[in-house]
């Protein structure tokens, strides 16, 4: 638990809870002040760092975002399974069972080799 005196304060091994933001990009601009800039243009791409009670808790490194405890390949990964197990039973918890390529026809001409 954190006391008041902790409250507004950044030092060496403190329980700081902070953000770092790059407002120096394309995606940033025109820029008008910083807090301004952030909060009418800013999203998840410009985030460089979190800090959570004074721990690491998220990093960009060369664009690639990395969380603290999380791999994040792995949770792709696992998700994209997940979301592929439910496509495949859209058709038949749909009416009149129509094969997938009916209920998600692709958005270009597949063509045969």
């Amino acid at each position: 638990m954190r006391s008041g005196a902790d409250l507004g304060r950044l030092r060496a091994g403190g329980p700081a809870d902070i953000a770092v933001f790059a407002l120096n990009g394309a995606i940033m601009t025109p820029a008008i002040d910083p807090i301004t800039t952030l909060v009418a243009g800013g999203s998840g791409k410009v985030t460089r760092a979190v800090f959570v009670d004074g721990r690491l808790s998220m990093r960009r490194i060369a664009g690639q975002a990395e969380v603290a405890g999380l791999d994040l390949l792995d949770a792709q990964t696992r998700a994209q399974a997940q979301f592929d197990g439910l496509v495949a039973k859209y058709p038949e918890r749909s009416w009149q069972h129509p094969p997938l390529s009916e209920l998600f026809p692709p958005s270009y001409p597949l063509e045969s080799s």
